[in-house]
């Protein structure tokens, strides 16, 4: 759970939101659940700090929405949005695919935006910021199953991790043993205690 001053910083050296990588492929994506309005700011939810990159929570005129944002080298902002939503304190999945500049928000599955980023991105630092900045700005909610690839996801990849009952399976470190998997329930979003098995 995520509030003021709180978020999670990991060193990351991926060539993601970093200039000269405009041409590249990445993927974003996260489940979140919002604690109501954000307080009028775009709040972090994942990305890079430096002109805040990344999805994020807005609130503004008392509409509540999901955002994509990143900033050129000029510096201009370019984002894409996801329409207000009424139920912005329940459960959402949001996903964010960059494809050689074309990039697609998701909500829920489903694309909800798509549009060509024009120009260079800005040389934002190294390293990933998860709920909120150093500096502040951070998401008044919760965050669940972060995802981070290098590679940009399809349409039916998206509606699947949206869809999913099971965790992917992580990386096993040799000489360690595996780590669990976690089932999750069918009715997700309904937030429930996972089951652990393997």
């Amino acid at each position: 759970h995520f509030a003021p001053g709180r978020y999670v910083g990991v060193a990351f050296t991926e060539p993601i939101l970093k200039a000269g990588t405009e041409a590249g492929s990445f993927t974003l994506a996260a489940w979140v659940k919002a604690d109501g309005p954000q307080g009028g700011r775009e709040k972090l939810i994942l990305g890079k700090s430096g002109f805040h990159a990344g999805l994020l929570a807005q609130s503004d005129r008392g509409e509540n929405r999901y955002t994509f944002t990143v900033w050129n080298a000029a510096p201009r902002s370019f984002s894409l949005e996801t329409p207000a939503l009424a139920d912005f304190d329940a459960w959402h999945h949001l996903a964010v695919v960059w494809e050689a500049r074309r990039i697609t928000l998701y909500l829920d599955g489903k694309a909800a935006k798509t549009a060509t980023f024009e120009g260079n991105l800005r040389d934002y630092p190294d390293g990933l910021c998860f709920g909120g900045l150093p500096t502040g700005n951070g998401f008044l909610g919760l965050v669940d199953e972060a995802r981070v690839y290098r590679r940009a996801l399809s349409a039916d990849e998206i509606a699947a991790l949206r869809d999913a009952t099971e965790l992917a399976r992580p990386g096993v470190v040799p000489g360690e043993a595996p780590l669990p998997v976690v089932r999750l329930e069918k009715n997700r979003p309904e937030l429930s205690r996972p089951v652990f098995s393997g």
